[in-house]
């Protein structure tokens, strides 16, 4: 006896007369007759998913079983995939090869963001040395065990670039470490961009800065209404703009974050036609640039934020745009195309990786430890502080207790989209209606994509380049 994987989506695609069936378990994309997958759908419908293996084509059935749309009636999925989930886990926790550290240099900032989780008034105090001694000492320490491969540094703030000498003197401190013990070296820095001149961006290529992120909110009316200079009506739109020019070095990858809601959306095309104006994008081919969502924080609430339904759909909005955009601009200036990466989704461990290891901690500059960039400046998650030794912290009892206290919502084990789910279940927080709440990305996106996918694939295949796992 067989039966319908409780994991199939099924996708009518009427315009091309034709219909795809996906399986999130076996993350299998299949094409059948519109009439069976109508009867599949009725099957769901009425929670009878037994299936008579004659109404199968015969030469579609093996493929069908062997990709996991059909499954025997004794096969228990939903156990099946909590098990696999667990072996993925478990292997997971046992990379201890590399290491990834978010320093804050400091918690001041040149900006005023309406959205900052630090709020308005930002204190003005800079990583010491004494704070930063514990921090190397931290890395030797790990370095000399003899298993550490990679050591990451995400500079953070507040505004890192505030304190480039700083960054610029711990930098080299830490990279003459790895390279006299043979330990690979990346580093990126997440700055507002007001700082970034080309001495700056020197001094970032000299210290083996890899990647650099930069917010830029819609275009310049937006932008400026959202991000002005700290106790300024000033915007800050033509300073990180011009910066921006500057970034023509292939070494640094930038990446361009637009925090989006209902006001910034609108927006981003014309912020599309400034950077083109400005042969920033897609001229700089280093330069990409992706959509992020604004959350409410302790100091920020508004009604314009998007719910996660609502942003998924701008997200996928979003990812036409820039695609259409970009490739207006190569017919015009008769470059290639801009080829289209399909994705699919992957099989994934659900576990943000800052409580799922040791191997990945935010220090800010008092030195208190946290495992998560949204966790600073909240007292009530810090787990320890530097002062008190780093690795004496992460075997405290208050750390392992968030490490242990791990559990994935019931809501969540029986959802179809349980397979595939990328977020990142939060340990210290499993309220749905919480800000670490669930986006539901898939759940949203899934049918969206196929559909737009699976088409654009029909209609324009020399815009295909490659499929990806996302």
């Amino acid at each position: 006896m067989y039966k319908l994987s409780y994991y199939n989506f099924y996708f009518p695609i009427s315009e091309k007369e034709t219909f795809v069936i996906y399986n999130s378990f076996h993350n299998s994309l299949f094409e059948i007759d519109p009439k069976l997958g109508y009867d599949f759908i009725n099957m769901e419908l009425y929670k009878n998913r037994d299936i008579d293996l004659l109404m199968i084509p015969p030469e579609e059935l093996d493929s069908m079983i062997n990709e996991g749309f059909i499954v025997s009636s004794d096969t228990n999925e939903k156990e099946d995939i909590i098990n696999l989930k667990d072996k993925f886990r478990e292997i997971y926790r046992k990379k201890d090869d590399s290491l990834s550290l978010t320093i804050l240099l400091t918690s001041f900032c040149n900006l005023a963001c309406k959205y900052c989780f630090e709020g308005i008034n930002k204190p003005k105090k800079c990583l010491t040395n004494d704070v930063f001694s514990e921090i190397y000492n931290y890395i030797e320490d790990e370095i000399h065990k003899g298993v550490l491969k990679n050591v990451e540094i995400i500079w953070y703030g507040g505004e890192p670039l505030i304190e480039i000498i700083k960054l610029e003197e711990y930098s080299h401190q830490i990279i003459d470490l790895c390279n006299k013990s043979n330990v690979n070296y990346s580093s990126r820095v997440v700055t507002n961009g007001v700082n970034l001149t080309p001495k700056v961006i020197k001094i970032l290529e000299n210290i083996k800065i890899d990647a650099i992120q930069v917010t830029i909110d819609g275009d310049k009316e937006t932008h400026n209404s959202r991000r002005p200079f700290l106790k300024s009506e000033t915007g800050s739109f033509e300073m990180i703009l011009n910066n921006l020019k500057h970034l023509t070095n292939k070494k640094i990858r930038m990446t361009i974050r637009i925090n989006s809601d209902k006001i910034v959306f609108p927006s981003i095309s014309k912020l599309l036609s400034d950077l083109i104006e400005r042969d920033i994008w897609p001229k700089n081919k280093y330069i990409s640039i992706y959509m992020g969502k604004t959350d409410e924080s302790l100091y920020y609430k508004d009604s314009n934020l998007y719910s996660a339904y609502e942003f998924s759909e701008a997200e996928i909005d979003f990812e036409k745009l820039v695609f259409e955009v970009h490739n207006n601009w190569a017919k015009v200036n008769k470059k290639n195309k801009q080829k289209f990466v399909v994705k699919f989704p992957m099989i994934t461990h659900n576990l943000c990786r800052t409580y799922n290891t040791n191997s990945s901690l935010v220090i800010d500059p008092y030195g208190n430890i946290s495992k998560c960039w949204e966790h600073v400046n909240n007292p009530e998650v810090i787990i320890g502080n530097v002062r008190d030794r780093i690795e004496k912290v992460l075997k405290s009892k208050r750390n392992l207790d968030i490490i242990n206290c791990f559990s994935i919502p019931e809501e969540c084990l029986a959802c179809k989209i349980y397979p595939i789910c990328d977020e990142c279940f939060c340990p210290s927080n499993n309220s749905f209606a919480q800000k670490s709440s669930r986006r539901c990305r898939w759940k949203y996106q899934l049918g969206p994509l196929i559909r737009y996918q699976f088409t654009l694939q029909i209609d324009h295949p020399e815009l295909i380049d490659f499929f990806e796992n996302d």
